[in-house]
């Protein structure tokens, strides 16, 4: 591969759930020579199938002098790599992964000469107000003891602004809830592999949700456009939970649930998720966190990405029609 004649784009998060989307999108545009940052215990068996077309480096956007030599080579950036657990991890992990390490990267791309910077940050950076619809102008700075992710992902979006104030070509994306196939025993596609399994509660609220394919699409489209210092909410749709669960069900064939989920249901596996951690069976995935945040009505507009981008989405329906079809798929497979 000759990728000095074609533009080098580092993607950071390549190896991931979104990451993956990312790259096979971009994979479609010739002119692009894609880098993929990764660490020495990441699995690149979801990305085996196109791995071929691909530069990896081994990277770790906290350490400076390496990361430089990667970049001082690159066009543009794409940065999708952060940490993502629950509250209850090390609140420092949050900072230096999230926040210095998306420090590094701005330093590093003005030093440079970076023609693109494109961040994808997250719509919890907005906080879970139920009062309005939520779109890029709204302001609330998540509560750090409520989310460090949010919290962190806030403050990372503080020093791409600082960079595109200093002079750097940035946009800053922020996905609602996103929806994909992939491993389907964590991560966003763990979703429809819990609703196959039987749920017996559903929870009461509403959130924005998008088609990782339609974050990709958008990454793409981004990375070929003049925009500069515009930031998007990208989501699809606005829907409860419950639609989302019972359209599943219908797809996939399975039970609804039928009883409701109720905060008192929350503080009562809280306290046993507490006792079972004292005899040593802490269950790391859970999160009375995104549980209570499942039961607010949270809206989102996209109306900013649709006229200034002229961006189309994919409809509720086919995308969860290509979810569940994969998923139903992969069992046969199993």
């Amino acid at each position: 591969m000759e990728s000095s004649k074609k533009i080098n784009v580092f993607i950071t998060g390549g190896t991931g759930f979104l990451g993956r989307y990312i790259l096979e999108h971009l994979l479609d545009n010739p002119a692009y020579h894609l880098i993929v940052g990764k660490r020495a215990e990441s699995n690149l068996e979801p990305l085996a199938e196109f791995s071929s077309h691909l530069e990896f480096v081994d990277i770790d956007i906290r350490d400076l002098h390496p990361l430089e030599e990667v970049i001082d080579r690159c066009d543009m950036i794409i940065h999708a790599a952060g940490e993502i657990g629950a509250t209850g991890e090390s609140f420092d992990s949050f900072i230096e992964n999230n926040v210095l390490g998306t420090r590094n990267l701005i330093d590093l791309s003005l030093n440079s000469n970076i023609e693109r910077f494109i961040y994808i940050s997250s719509a919890s950076v907005f906080g879970k107000t139920e009062v309005k619809v939520i779109d890029e102008t709204y302001q609330e700075i998540p509560d750090k003891n409520g989310s460090h992710y949010a919290y962190s992902k806030y403050l990372a979006e503080v020093e791409v602004w600082r960079g595109h104030m200093e002079g750097l070509n940035t946009c800053i994306l922020n996905p609602t809830q996103i929806l994909g196939a992939g491993d389907w025993t964590k991560g966003s596609p763990k979703m429809i592999q819990t609703v196959y399994n039987g749920l017996t509660y559903f929870p009461t609220g509403s959130n924005g949700f998008v088609y990782a394919k339609d974050v990709a699409k958008m990454i793409g489209q981004l990375l070929a456009s003049g925009k500069n210092g515009s930031q998007y909410i990208c989501s699809g749709y606005n829907k409860s939970y419950k639609t989302i669960i019972d359209t599943l069900c219908e797809k996939l064939s399975v039970k609804k649930p039928q009883k409701a989920l109720t905060d008192s249901h929350i503080l009562w596996k809280e306290r046993l998720e507490k006792i079972k951690a004292l005899i040593g069976l802490k269950n790391k995935q859970f999160s009375a966190e995104n549980l209570k945040k499942s039961l607010k009505l949270v809206t989102y507009s996209n109306e900013k990405s649709i006229i200034d981008l002229n961006f189309q989405y994919t409809s509720f329906d086919e995308m969860l029609d290509n979810l569940t079809e994969a998923y139903l798929n992969s069992k046969k497979e199993a």
